[in-house]
């Protein structure tokens, strides 16, 4: 007998046609392990939906099945180098990029909602990845990132203290998953193919399964619903590479000396190729930032990643490109090593501000040689140029809020006149 799915937000179902379409609740493509792309959909069918690529028609296989909190099917299709035209169930999804001449950059998307306070998540103009999520797309990337933190709403919504987010689904389960990602998400989802970092807030004990479920770029395991980290992979596009290094998993405010040493192997590989070919590294957690906590405590982010990082971060990056802290951070050191941009102000809660120049202040051992804060909604988007690549960061209405010299020479981003 044909299943029948738990209500889903109406959003995800309006505009939708009652045929086999009406079955495919997201559909996007992304970059995996191995340094490949697959094409994934999220089904309501008891079956995974036809694919085709060059018009060629292609079976997708099924990635996960229905289970407790995620009565969707989520299927996939590994895509072959050169794909260039690809639909699922009719509908065009994008192809892996062979030209890379935009990036756009998102992270800490969620809506925040927690016991005692949460956004107002039926507010666009108060939880605005939506409009976030649609002026990124309108710059027509040949690549989206999201360096993590897809899913806020990890508690029920405290409605005396904040109506807007009343009815909210919350804890990790697809309606939530819906809520906070795939419906506000879906024009980047159509716009370009993603690479997707972890974030903290999908570790096992918060949205981990969701996120092993739908967006991790290895295999998923039904025996093992939520593995503690991600591996480490490398994108290569058009002779520019990502490695993609997971630091959701190690605690902020000590030193865990056996993750520490898993984190500097795993550095050391990505050194020896980012020797060859120019390499960004993308993480969720930076291993040195800054933000202001209680009392005006100003503090880094991991204390185990730093560690790490110290003595092992490759001076051969380009650039090291993470979220976590929910705002915009750009940030060089007076030791030298690669600059760090953070874009965690996609649309969660944002923090406290700091002063708009961080130049000489202290991101855990490190001292700020150059560095910007700005304190707005909005995402970043990088372009290529001959000589290397320049940065905009741009609010939610797409204003140029700075520009940035990225490579090469060392980072530097400017507020806009």
């Amino acid at each position: 007998m044909r299943w029948m799915m738990p209500a889903v937000p109406a959003a995800l179902l309006v505009g939708l046609a009652t045929s086999a379409q009406a079955e495919v609740l997201a559909r996007w493509t992304q970059y995996v392990a191995g340094g490949g792309a697959e094409a994934r959909a999220v089904v309501t069918d008891p079956a995974c939906p036809e694919a085709t690529v060059e018009g060629v028609a292609i079976a997708m296989t099924e990635r996960a099945a229905p289970a407790d909190g995620f009565p969707e099917r989520v299927c996939a299709l590994a895509l072959a180098d050169g794909a260039t035209a690809v639909a699922i169930a009719g509908v065009a999804v994008p192809a892996p990029a062979k030209r890379l001449g935009r990036v756009g950059i998102v992270g800490d998307t969620g809506c925040r909602v927690l016991p005692n306070w949460a956004q107002d998540c039926d507010d666009p103009t108060k939880w605005v990845f939506a409009t976030v999520a649609a002026a990124a797309a309108a710059t027509k990337p040949d690549l989206i990132i999201h360096v993590g933190d897809y899913i806020y709403r990890e508690k029920p919504c405290p409605t005396l203290i904040q109506p807007g987010c009343a009815g909210t689904p919350s804890g990790d389960n697809f309606p939530t998953w819906a809520a906070d990602f795939f419906t506000p998400a879906a024009p980047l989802l159509a716009a370009a193919a993603m690479i997707v970092v972890r974030g903290n807030h999908e570790i096992c004990s918060r949205a981990g399964v969701g996120y092993s479920r739908h967006l991790s770029p290895d295999a998923y395991d039904p025996a093992m619903p939520c593995p503690q980290r991600d591996p480490t992979y490398t994108v290569a596009i058009e002779g520019q590479s990502f490695a993609v290094l997971d630091t959701s998993f190690p605690p902020d405010p000590r030193v865990d000396p056996a993750m520490a040493a898993i984190l500097r192997q795993e550095l050391e590989a990505i050194a020896a190729a980012a020797a060859t070919a120019p390499t960004m590294l993308l993480t969720h957690k930076p291993a040195w930032a800054i933000t202001r906590g209680a009392h005006d405590h100003i503090y880094g982010s991991s204390q185990t990643y730093a560690a790490a990082a110290c003595d092992s971060l490759p001076r051969a990056l380009q650039v090291a490109i993470s979220g976590h802290i929910h705002l915009f951070e750009s940030l060089t050191f007076t030791n030298g090593g690669p600059g760090q941009l953070v874009v965690g102000n996609s649309g969660t809660m944002l923090e406290r501000p700091l002063p708009r120049d961080l130049s000489g202040m202290q991101a855990a051992d490190r001292t700020i040689a150059d560095g910007l804060e700005i304190h707005d909604f909005g995402f970043m988007v990088l372009d290529r140029t001959p000589a290397g690549w320049t940065g905009r960061v741009l609010d939610e209405t797409s204003e140029t809020l700075a520009t940035c010299a990225v490579v090469p020479g060392p980072l530097a981003c400017r507020l806009a006149p």
